[in-house]
């Protein structure tokens, strides 16, 4: 009887077990970088409308520093 006893450690590392496990891997990081993707969209549109909040009903708004007169920004 013979072995392969020879073949590579690196070989197995690189060659994919399982094709579904390997896909759930990816879905579940993808969902994991959305998620936090998402919640850095959600503090900023907080932030938003906090700032448009705190403004006077009849003057400019101003978003980020940055100042909105009848359309434009100046």
């Amino acid at each position: 009887m013979s072995h392969n006893s020879g073949k590579s450690v690196s070989d197995d590392a690189t060659t994919l077990a399982d094709p579904k496990v390997f896909m759930e891997a990816m879905v579940s990081e993808m969902r994991r970088m959305m998620k936090f993707e998402m919640e850095q969209v959600h503090e900023r549109i907080d932030r938003m409308e906090n700032s448009v909040e705190m403004q006077p009903q009849n003057g400019p708004i101003s978003v980020d520093g940055k100042e909105f007169h009848g359309g434009r920004r100046e």
